[in-house]
């Protein structure tokens, strides 16, 4: 790589070291919140890209990394040095490689093929196979298993088969067109009951109905006294309660005193809430991506900028930015 590269990207890993220092984070800090390995972050800041595993990965923890901590701009100056340096490490590659010339498999063995006799030989066997079977066939049965048809195309009917009826052809009982006494009568009893209209039910008011019978239920008793709404309880105030509430990617880490409580980054969606029982200092990686509660009121995004924010939070209610 040519000597103004190299001292490119020194410089502009000079830049990101110092903005991480600026805003008070370690490199274990950095990994936390991006997972790209110490060694990576180490070789981004001083220029060196020799442990890297590929040039395809140089690029992406790069650009990674600039976004963790609010660099985005600085990759529009490491996009032609990076480009032009992917590209003579191509091309040095390609010269300490030796070309293969006149390498080449060995012809795989495929099928040979075989002599006439042994062909010949094949085809005697299907020959004398296929007889056998149609001699082995005829003896079994007595008969050739083909028919023989008379000139109309029907085929001759053997007297000493069973004969076999077709049970749809065989005729079905009719019904008869006069109907019997004992039917007649019926449809006369319909026909009165029809005209007289619906039974009427036999007990008559005021008597009482019959065992296992319930009344119906009146009006007053299917409307019912209307019930008093009670409304609803007043949600209960949470003293001494931190909710932070993730609309991003946000590494979170809460210390209390020089013991961390709680380190990880939490995602879009996550809800995470802390009992304050002694003064904790919170930092946010990206404040601009969580919202906080504290003592059931919301207090929006932690600290005056959306970058790197360290909050404290005391038992008494008080709350503030801790000066870097």
């Amino acid at each position: 790589m040519p000597e103004y590269r190299e001292n490119n990207l020194q410089d502009l890993g000079k830049q990101v070291r110092q903005k991480r220092e600026e805003q008070g984070l370690s490199l274990k800090d950095v990994y936390e919140g991006t997972k790209i390995r110490i060694q990576f972050l180490e070789g981004i800041e001083k220029g060196d890209f020799s442990e890297f595993p590929g040039t395809v990965y140089v690029r992406g923890f790069i650009r990674t990394y600039l976004q963790f901590i609010e660099m985005e701009h600085l990759w529009q100056e490491y996009l032609p040095v990076l480009s032009g340096s992917i590209v003579e490490t191509a091309r040095e590659q390609q010269e300490e490689e030796p070309a293969i010339v006149g390498k080449c498999a060995p012809p795989t063995k495929g099928f040979k093929s075989s002599s006439p006799f042994w062909i010949f030989v094949i085809l005697l066997l299907v020959a004398f196979g296929s007889s056998w079977y149609v001699w082995y066939t005829w003896d079994q049965n007595g008969v050739p298993s083909f028919t023989i048809t008379q000139n109309n195309g029907d085929i001759p009917k053997n007297p000493d088969a069973p004969e076999i009826k077709d049970e749809k052809d065989q005729e079905q009982p009719k019904p008869s067109e006069n109907p019997g006494p004992e039917k007649a009568v019926e449809g006369e009893k319909n026909n009165e009951a029809a005209a007289s209209g619906p039974a009427k039910p036999e007990s008559a008011e005021g008597e009482t109905p019959p065992e296992g019978i319930k009344t119906p239920p009146t009006v007053a008793e299917l409307v019912g006294a209307p019930e008093a709404e009670t409304p609803p309880a007043a949600e209960a105030k949470k003293d001494k309660e931190l909710v932070i509430t993730a609309d991003g990617d946000c590494w979170v880490r809460v210390r209390q005193g020089t013991k961390t409580l709680y380190e990880r980054t939490i995602k879009a969606g996550d809800k995470v809430s802390f009992t304050v029982q002694a003064r904790i200092e919170v930092t946010y990686g990206r404040a601009g991506s969580v919202k906080t509660r504290w003592n059931g009121k919301d207090l929006g995004n932690p600290g005056a900028t959306k970058g790197v924010e360290k909050v404290f939070y005391a038992p008494d209610g008080t709350t503030g930015t801790v000066p870097r």
